[in-house]
């Protein structure tokens, strides 16, 4: 599961004040979609088969915009593991998750 909290544009462009934009935008903020696509490239570089994007702002972003922009880097990659868009308001389906590590040591 990765987070594709917000379309960089729209948060610039939106209702929100400054101080909160620069809280999202900065270090300790939230990924934006194309944060989460150079991170879901290298994590199905690395063998990740399904990726999750979830935490989607309602006011800076869209399923699609989010799922767009991480199949653009995914496909840049030449990668293609299964993808989804986790819903906002109910339950989505179960994922079984392996044991099995991505992590390099």
């Amino acid at each position: 599961m990765l987070e594709a909290n917000h379309d960089i544009e729209t948060l610039r462009s939106g209702p929100y004040p400054y101080y909160l934009k620069q809280r999202i935008l900065g270090a300790q903020g939230h990924l934006s979609n194309e944060d989460a696509a150079r991170f879901a490239a290298v994590l199905a570089q690395s063998g990740t088969s399904e990726i999750i994007l979830a935490h989607l702002s309602r006011e800076n972003n869209t399923p699609a915009m989010a799922q767009t922009a991480v199949e653009r880097a995914l496909s840049a990659a030449g990668v293609s593991p299964l993808l989804s868009v986790a819903p906002r308001d109910c339950l989505g389906p179960a994922h079984t998750v392996s044991r099995r590590s991505v992590c390099r040591r």
